[in-house]
């Protein structure tokens, strides 16, 4: 009896000598509270880059919608048009138009990332390896095994179909282009060259800029220009004029699109957890806030969740605070999705 007494003081000097170093982000001025005004019809059990999964199915994307429920056990992986990709953790994969089953078949390793056409399905599996399938004929149309990565941030980036070209992000930080018309790689990139958390978890295009980061680095890529920015990535939106980067030391750094800095804002400490982009830039913080900032990172307020956040009392108060978020959080363009509750901000 006396060892274990012992053991469990150790135990909790233990963390709290750890706690007592860790700094939370603490805002002088709160503008105000924010309510999570409305229930979903389950909770959030999983998140990717792409979207939101609940436990009875249904799913969420980036831009919101919420009405379509997916077969038991599958998770949703990408929604492009009424094409949607989902898998379980069995290696199964599922291809629906609208809620017609185009494709389904089985791997040996979990796919982690995958996007779909009607007529092709790009996926990437927890093994590394890059696949182009055919959804008729169930053929594979392109294979390649990349570097398998000891460990990945769970934001991994879905494959991304451009015209006649699927772009993968791998999970070792590279990105790779094939071209399905001359059935060949046509130009494959090194992102970062980290050794943990290295895959890619942002892509996307807008018009002829493509950007691209790892936890590590941001990547512009032009039809003339590659230009990179080293920075400690924890999210990224990504607009016509411009890129915003969150790091995971509270920064917001702003710049042009070919990563120029062009403005920052610190927020001492602040861990990042979701962010949107509207009238103005939107920032989730772990702690229970919303950080609300101009465009031009010139002006900002910050707003204290008030519901739905569960780590109070003892655990509550050693991890820096009365509440923090402590479930599964998603961003849309429009909403914060946290465990069964939707917050919908105003246009």
């Amino acid at each position: 009896m006396k060892k274990i007494t012992l053991l469990s003081l150790a135990f909790l000097a233990f963390i709290f000598s750890g706690c007592s170093d860790k700094q939370f982000f603490k805002p002088e001025n709160i503008a105000g509270n924010v309510v999570f005004d409305k229930k979903l019809s389950s909770k959030i059990i999983s998140v990717n880059s792409q979207g939101a999964t609940l436990e009875d199915g249904m799913f969420i994307t980036k831009d919101g919608s919420l009405n379509q429920k997916l077969p038991k056990g599958y998770e949703f992986l990408s929604k492009r048009d009424n094409i949607t990709v989902a898998a379980n953790i069995f290696g199964d994969i599922i291809v629906l138009d609208g809620t017609k089953e185009i494709l389904k078949t089985k791997f040996d390793s979990m796919v982690v990332a995958a996007s779909a056409t009607k007529d092709m399905t790009a996926i990437i599996t927890a093994d590394n390896d890059a696949m182009l399938f055919d959804n008729k004929t169930k053929e594979i149309l392109f294979k390649q095994k990349n570097e398998e990565a000891i460990s990945v941030n769970a934001k991994i980036a879905a494959p991304y179909f451009l015209n006649e070209l699927v772009i993968y992000p791998t999970l070792d930080g590279k990105l790779f282009i094939y071209d399905t018309k001359d059935k060949k790689i046509a130009k494959d990139l090194v992102v970062s060259s980290e050794k943990n958390f290295n895959n890619i978890i942002f892509l996307d295009i807008i018009e002829d800029r493509l950007i691209a980061a790892t936890s590590h680095k941001v990547f512009s890529i032009s039809p003339k220009y590659i230009n990179s920015y080293d920075a400690d990535v924890s999210d990224i939106i990504f607009i016509k004029n411009g890129v915003y980067i969150f790091t995971t030391d509270g920064k917001i750094i702003m710049t042009d699109s070919d990563l120029r800095k062009a403005g920052e804002k610190k927020f001492p400490f602040a861990r990042f957890v979701g962010v949107i982009y509207g009238k103005y830039i939107y920032a989730v913080e772990s702690q229970g806030y919303l950080i609300a900032t101009d465009v031009n990172l010139k002006t900002s307020n910050i707003f204290k969740f008030t519901n739905g956040i569960f780590a109070g009392g003892f655990l509550g108060s050693m991890f820096g605070g009365t509440e923090a978020f402590v479930d599964h959080l998603f961003t849309s363009k429009e909403a914060i999705y946290y465990g069964d509750k939707q917050f919908t901000l105003a246009k």
